[in-house]
């Protein structure tokens, strides 16, 4: 979590990412959710630079489905999956586009 915490500093967003995942479950710090949705939007609501923005994104919409650090938001979650998706995160994206 420490050098996730320095890199997010020094601005690279899939350390953000990163450690925002670490904090919204609780693993290797204190979970902390608000905090989770603070660092995953670093790495969410940028140009493309990498697929760790994708994740970012993925995940977010992961903490708005549940409501988990956020208010819950159906409209909110499907945006940044769709978002997700189009920043080629696979994991966000349908199984076959091909149907």
């Amino acid at each position: 979590a420490a050098l996730f915490q320095r890199a997010c500093d020094a601005k690279d967003l899939p350390a953000c990412v990163g450690l925002g995942r670490l904090y919204a479950d609780g693993n290797g710090v204190q979970k902390d959710e608000t905090k989770a949705v603070q660092l995953l939007r670093q790495g969410c609501y940028v140009e493309k630079s990498d697929d760790d923005v994708g994740e970012g994104c993925y995940y977010l919409g992961q903490l708005y489905a549940t409501g988990r650090g956020v208010r819950q938001s159906v409209d909110s979650a499907f945006f940044l999956n769709q978002r997700a998706c189009g920043l080629e995160y696979k994991a966000a994206c349908p199984q076959d586009r091909r149907s």
